[in-house]
């Protein structure tokens, strides 16, 4: 296992979609201007919820190299991601 990336401290955001069904409805209609639009508030992770569940898109090169190519085995994709993942891309 690796350490994590050297930087001290990482920007941190929260995006806030609707009453239930959180980000749901952008994530169905334009998954990719969706994630585009969170990569654009200027934060290195930002949290959402897609039906109650917490989702975390990392938008720093250096968290996404950890977590898809250094760290990969400590992370697992959620049931709701599982079932979404078209849709989330």
């Amino acid at each position: 296992m690796s350490a994590l990336p050297q930087q001290k401290s990482y920007s941190v955001g929260k995006a806030h979609g609707l009453p239930v069904l959180g980000m749901l409805v952008p994530a169905l209609h334009d998954p990719l201007k969706m994630v585009m639009d969170l990569s654009q508030l200027g934060k290195d992770i930002v949290s959402f919820h897609v039906l109650g569940q917490k989702v975390v898109q990392l938008n720093h090169p250096d968290l996404v190299r950890y977590v898809l190519m250094e760290n990969h085995k400590n992370y697992r994709k959620s049931a709701p991601y599982i079932r979404f993942q078209s849709a989330l891309g």
